[in-house]
């Protein structure tokens, strides 16, 4: 390590004595006397501060930096002055020659040039963490504040002095006086003024100061009073000043709610409502007091409807943070003027709702629904701080009824937002969007559901569906007669799919004959031709049907959609794919409708599985690649098939059985299952490193089936116990056994991940208490109809597609190139006991117009030496996974590559998508026999082969390894 800093900071004065020589070279195009050669030098530096961010290399750039500084135009200041402005706290704070370099700056404020001056005092702002405390510093600062007469030096001082004072235990006390002075000259201009009194902020740090600093404030406050924007800013002053210091806080919101009464100017009164919110923080200066007097000074403005919103906005934002007050406010013991004045201000805000409603003001009427709603949830949910804080029944039904009462008028504005405009501009999204998230969190608050209240949230019943009891029961059939007179609105019946579908129950009895009626619906909806047998109409729109049910396991109604969709493809791309998509579906929907005992029904799905492969593989030779579909698909067939082969490997087994060799037999089939299920949990896991970008949907979904596997392995090794080596529970599954056992948790209406982990959690406590109450022994036929129970389970539960299933996924590509070049015709040639030396380039590709979700800081290469290439048509997940792990891929007995030594890992930092590395492969040592045809006995070595094989993995921000690629593999020979 240390060897490692000695050489990066002779590198980094390496790279300073390059700047420094171009920035000295000779002019070549000289425009007004700055040469370009100096400009680009300036710009290296916050790269040199970020890649050799030691002391030394630090202190030589800014001491060399403050040099040009002193002796260079003023163009060449002012790039300078970016230089200081970009470099970090961090970095200043490894300045050593502290002294030496603000004299050099310090020099130039003796110059005649006002704008030379101006740029310095600005570098000297930038440098206020390390000369803070400098006397000379504060005696220039001094200086310059009072003689400077050009405006932009007087404000690059007042800039100055600004920054010094928020760092400065000293400078506030001597530059007071000062700006004190400078605020009392008539001559100081109004924008001046407002810039000055911006210091007093920071004299905060002694107490009589700042009780000092706020009298003075109070009399420049009512000495320049019709100042609106002085009175702005010294408003906030105080309020910053006396919340930093801790003091007379509650008299400065008193003094706010003053103003806001008072004053009828609309930007004043509006700044002191933000100037609250910034007191409000605290949770001890505010009283039930200041809050009913705030909300009745809100209700009593008389300004703009956009000032009201804006007022009603920090309200909420007040109300929201203080709940106890809310609380209090309502309690029955409480003052009855400040809770009669605030319920009066709660009716004004409800009539201004109505008011906004009926103008048009959405805006308005959005921010106080959002108000009424803070007020209503804090009034109506359980108060579990402070539990002698209960609310007046009364109360409660007041405040249930005024959160009926806003629902039922912002019910009104869902449609006339649209019919306004014509169509959802950007504003009318929001607005919509707004009204609609006001109306669920007030429902949510209610216990008991109806078909109207239900009707109203329409658009938001599929996050609000485990609040409304029996839905299932009536909604699909309202939603299909709803569907009927839709046809000529796509928009719509794509939407009252949507609905349908998130939140229909999916094992549902009458689940069938639902999906039968939608599929009478769809073919109506895309105008269907019988003879030639292709929907004529909304093509686009069957499909995202067709999405839509695959993403919540309505196979049979994905599958009928999108295969009356493929004759009408245009492209043979589009064929392949829609044909994919309608053969996966069928195979799901086959697996759900058939019992797993049916005779050739899971072969058949088998083959099914084959088929959408081969045609994913047709799509990606014509069009994309889509490797994470394929690879989904592969996996759930090696699921569906290690599920079957566990289910038949059961049936044989008979534990009372005298045939002990049978039973060895059986058994060691049940342990392969066990291995079976351990590789297809880390081929999943294998998956879901693969992809740099992959979405969290479908990591869960991945996540969720890795999870299933592992506990299908547990139970095969929990089952055959007795006569097995040790084995422990996989560490991925103890969250799992802390997880409620709770049928009624597992809601039927989800299919997602979540509820298949439950149902995992559900049957791997059932495995423990079969280690626990030592069952094994005597109940292993209950134990083997668990087993069968759970398969059976797994085979009908609905294949769970994230939404990124039926998008295109670009992952991140490695365009890597070796020194001496891997190849296979050309094979590299070494001497007896020499050493491969090989060098690594690479660039990290990003897809276009796609950001980043996580930065890539390293790269780390895997390189290793196998005796035969390795080549799997077949199956390019295994070759993944050999290339990222070769250590756990090879070392299955039926491998066909041999390992010959461990794989050595090289790891790189990533530099603006760059990497570079040496790497030194040790080959194994030759066979060494004595050549008997010799007539002197020699002996002579003879020439190995192997090959050489590289990938590589990328490593983020978080240290997570995400094994992209790309495979390179060469022979060698030694």
């Amino acid at each position: 390590m240390a060897e490692l800093t000695a050489r990066e900071q002779i590198e980094g004065h390496k790279a300073l004595l390059e700047l420094e020589a171009c920035f000295n070279a000779k002019p070549r195009g000289v425009v007004l006397s700055i040469q370009g050669s100096q400009i680009n030098a300036l710009a290296m530096f916050s790269k040199i501060f970020q890649k050799y961010s030691y002391p030394v290399i630090i202190n030589a750039a800014i001491l060399k930096l403050a040099d040009w500084f002193r002796i260079s135009n003023n163009i060449v200041k002012f790039h300078i002055y970016q230089v200081f402005k970009q470099a970090s706290d961090l970095h200043l704070a490894k300045v050593l020659n502290v002294e030496e370099t603000a004299r050099r700056i310090l020099g130039v404020l003796d110059s005649n040039d006002p704008t030379a001056r101006s740029i310095a005092l600005r570098v000297l702002g930038c440098m206020s963490m390390i000369i803070a405390e400098k006397l000379d510093v504060h005696f220039s600062l001094v200086q310059r504040l009072e003689q400077a007469t050009d405006r932009v030096e007087v404000e690059a001082a007042i800039w100055a002095v600004d920054r010094i004072c928020a760092r400065s235990q000293r400078f506030p006390a001597v530059i007071y006086s000062k700006v004190v002075a400078e605020l009392e000259n008539p001559k100081t201009s109004p924008h001046t003024r407002l810039k000055l009194v911006r210091i007093f902020r920071h004299m905060h740090r002694d107490i009589s100061m700042a009780r000092q600093t706020k009298e003075t404030c109070l009399g420049f406050l009512d000495k320049f009073a019709d100042d609106e924007k002085f009175v702005i800013e010294t408003l906030r002053t105080l309020t910053i000043l006396l919340s930093e210091a801790r003091i007379d806080m509650r008299e400065q919101i008193d003094r706010l709610l003053e103003y806001a009464l008072k004053d009828k100017r609309e930007a004043v009164c509006f700044s002191l409502l933000y100037d609250l919110v910034l007191l409000g923080r605290n949770d001890i200066i505010f009283d039930t007091s200041h809050m009913a007097k705030l909300l009745d000074i809100v209700s009593k403005m008389n300004v703009s409807p956009r000032l009201q919103q804006r007022a009603y906005k920090c309200s909420q934002a007040l109300i929201y943070t203080h709940r106890q007050l809310i609380a209090r406010l309502l309690l029955q013991n409480e003052d009855y003027i400040y809770r009669h004045t605030f319920l009066n201000s709660l009716d004004i805000c409800e009539n201004r709702l109505v008011e906004a409603l009926k103008c048009g003001r959405y805006t308005l009427a959005i921010a106080c629904a959002r108000l009424l709603t803070s007020v209503v949830e804090i009034s109506l949910t359980k108060n579990t701080s402070e539990e002698d804080m209960d609310i007046d029944n009364d109360i409660k039904a007041r405040m249930g009824q005024l959160g009926t009462n806003v629902v039922k008028h912002v019910s009104c504005v869902d449609l006339s937002v649209v019919n306004e405009t014509g169509f959802l501009n950007k504003a009318a999204r929001w607005q919509l969007c707004e009204i609609l998230k006001v109306k669920a969190r007030l429902c949510l608050l209610l216990v008991d559901w109806d078909y109207a209240m239900s009707s109203i949230l329409l658009p938001y019943l599929s996050s609000i569906s485990c609040k409304c009891k029996n839905l299932s029961q009536w909604l699909p059939y309202a939603i299909i007669d709803g569907l009927k007179s839709h046809h000529e609105n796509p928009l719509v019946f794509v939407n009252l799919m949507r609905l349908l579908f998130r939140t229909t129950r999916k094992h549902s009895i009458e689940k069938d004959h639902i999906s039968e009626s939608i599929v009478r619906l769809l073919r109506e909806f895309g105008y269907w031709d019988e003879q030639a047998g292709v929907c004529t109409r909304n093509a686009w729109y069957l499909y995202l049907v067709g999405k839509e049910a695959g993403v919540y396991g309505w196979y049979q109604v994905m599958h009928c959609a999108i295969r009356d969709l493929t004759r009408k493809a245009e492209s043979e791309a589009s064929r392949y794919w829609l044909s994919a998509l309608s053969t996966l579906a069928e195979a799901e929907w086959k697996l759900l409708r058939n019992d797993i005992q049916v005779e050739g029904h899971l072969s058949a799905a088998t083959n099914q599985y084959l088929a959408v492969i081969n045609q994913l593989k047709a799509f990606q030779a014509l069009d994309q690649p889509l490797l994470l579909q394929t690879w989904f698909v592969q996996l759930r067939m090696e699921m569906v098939n290690a599920i079957q082969f566990m289910t038949v490997v059961l049936d044989q087994l008979q534990p009372n059985s005298t045939h002990c060799s049978n039973d060895r037999k059986l058994a060691k089939f049940m342990q392969s299952c066990a291995i079976r299920f351990r590789k297809l949990a880390f081929r999943y896991d294998f998956t879901a490193q693969s992809f740099y970008g992959i979405d969290q949907e479908a990591l869960d979904v991945i996540e969720s089936y890795k999870i299933c596997s592992l506990v299908c392995e547990h139970a095969a090794r929990t089952y055959l116990k007795s006569g097995m080596l040790f084995f422990c529970i996989d560490p991925s599954l103890i969250p799992l056994l802390n997880t409620v056992n709770n049928q009624s948790n597992i809601l039927p209406s989800l299919t997602n991940h979540t509820a298949l982990k439950r149902t995992c959690a559900e049957f791997l406590r059932k495995t423990v208490d079969w280690e626990e109450s030592n069952m094994i022994e005597g109940h292993q036929d209950k134990c083997k109809a668990d087993i069968q129970r759970f398969s059976k389970t797994l085979l009908q539960w609905p294949l769970i597609l994230p939404r990124s299933f039926f998008t295109n996924q670009r992952n991140v590509t490695i365009q890597l190139t070796t020194d001496p070049l891997l190849s296979e015709k050309n094979p590299i040639t070494l001497q007896p006991r020499e050493d491969l030396v090989i060098k690594l380039e690479g660039l990290v590709k990003f897809p276009p117009q796609k950001k980043a979700f996580k930065v890539i800081k390293k790269a780390a290469i895997v390189c290793f030496v196998t005796r035969e290439k390795i080549v799997h048509l077949d199956d390019r997940l295994g070759v993944g996974m050999i290339f990222a792990d070769p250590l756990q891929a090879l070392s299955d007995e039926a491998s066909e590559s041999i390992l010959l030594q461990s794989p050595t890992v090289y790891t790189t930092d990533v530099v603006n998508s760059y990497f570079s590395c040496t790497g030194l492969l040790s080959l194994p040592e030759p066979n060494l026999t004595p050549d008997v045809f010799s007539p002197l006995g020699e002996i002579q070595n003879i020439r190995q082969e192997a090959w050489v094989n590289i990938f590589v993995k990328l490593v983020d921000e978080n240290s997570e390894i995400w094994a992209t690629g790309p495979q390179q593999c060469g022979r060698i020979t030694w």
